[in-house]
């Protein structure tokens, strides 16, 4: 199993599996939570997935994966999710948002 993983539409992700990361189709909420809990089960020490499926499911994420679970925009762009949870990441590791002001 590869370190890295991807949560996504087949249509988007499968050619990453060509690179050796690990993929888990996901086209809904529910795909995806089983996805990254089997991306973390299988071993992957980062998990990437699409900020419109992590959007429903994201304190779960957060309060139940250990794996760390990057958001990525997907081909419709970003809806600033990702940006918001990795300031909050980073507020929890720095202890402060003053870098962000």
């Amino acid at each position: 199993m590869s370190d890295a993983a991807i949560v996504g539409d087949r249509g988007l992700i499968a050619p990453l599996g060509a690179l050796g990361i690990g993929l888990y189709f996901a086209t809904g909420a529910e795909e995806a939570r089983d996805g990254i809990a089997k991306a973390a089960a299988d071993g992957a020490k980062v998990i990437f997935i699409f900020e419109k499926l992590a959007k429903p499911i994201i304190e779960e994420i957060k309060d139940e994966i250990r794996t760390l679970v990057i958001l990525i925009p997907d081909n419709t762009g970003s809806s600033g999710l990702a940006e918001r949870v990795m300031r909050g990441y980073m507020a929890k590791a720095i202890g402060t948002e003053e870098i962000f002001r």
